[in-house]
C-alpha cells in the first residue's frame, strides 16, 4: 500500500519537476536512519506475542518508503519515463502502467508471503524466533549502511 501511494505521487507530481539527483541521496541517508531505528526494535524480539507492540506498522512502512532514495530514483528515472511513453502510445497509458506494475508487485509480495507462511511453524519455534529476528535486524542494518555508503560515495564523487 505504501509503495502504491508513493508510486502514484511520483506519477502525478514529480515527473514534471526537475529534482536534482543529490536530493535522493539525502533522502536515502534519512531512510537509513529509519532502517537503523527499525533494526533496533526488531533486535529485541525474542518471541512472537500478539499482545506486543507492532514493529512494522503502516505508518512506519510508509515512512520507510518515503525515505527510500533508491526507490525514488528507480521510479523517477526508470518507471516514470516508461509510463509516459505508454501514455503517448495509448490513452491513460501512465495509469495502466501503474496498475500493471502494482499488480506485479502484489503478486510477487503475495507469493513471498505464501512461501514464508509455509515455514511459519519452523520460524515460530521458541529457540529459532530470536535468531530469525536478529538476522532480520542485521539485514536492516546492512541495507542502512549500504544506503549511507552509496550516498557518501555519490557526494565524494561529485566533489572530485
Amino acid at each position: 500500500m505504501a509503495e502504491t501511494l508513493v508510486s502514484g505521487l511520483v506519477l502525478l507530481f514529480f515527473f514534471s519537476w526537475n529534482i536534482p539527483t543529490a536530493y535522493f541521496y539525502i533522502i536515502s541517508i534519512a531512510g537509513a536512519l529509519v532502517l537503523f531505528w527499525m533494526a533496533k526494535q526488531v533486535w529485541g524480539i525474542n518471541k512472537v506475542d500478539n499482545d506486543k507492540m507492532k514493529v512494522f506498522s503502516f505508518p512506519k512502512l510508509l515512512l520507510l518508503t518515503l525515505l527510500n532514495g533508491a526507490f525514488w530514483i528507480f521510479w523517477i528515472t526508470i518507471c516514470v519515463p516508461r509510463a509516459f511513453e505508454l501514455k503517448q502510445a495509448i490513452f491513460g497509458g501512465h495509469v495502466l502502467f501503474l496498475l500493471v506494475f502494482e499488480m506485479g508487485w502484489l503478486i510477487a509480495a503475495g507469493a513471498l508471503a505464501y512461501i514464508f507462511s509455509k515455514f511459519r511453524p519452523l520460524l515460530l519455534k521458541k529457540n529459532i524466533v530470536s535468531i530469525v529476528f536478529k538476522t532480520f535486524a542485521l539485514l536492516l542494518v546492512f541495507f542502512g549502511i549500504k544506503s549511507i555508503w552509496v550516498s557518501v560515495d555519490y557526494f565524494m564523487t561529485l566533489g572530485s
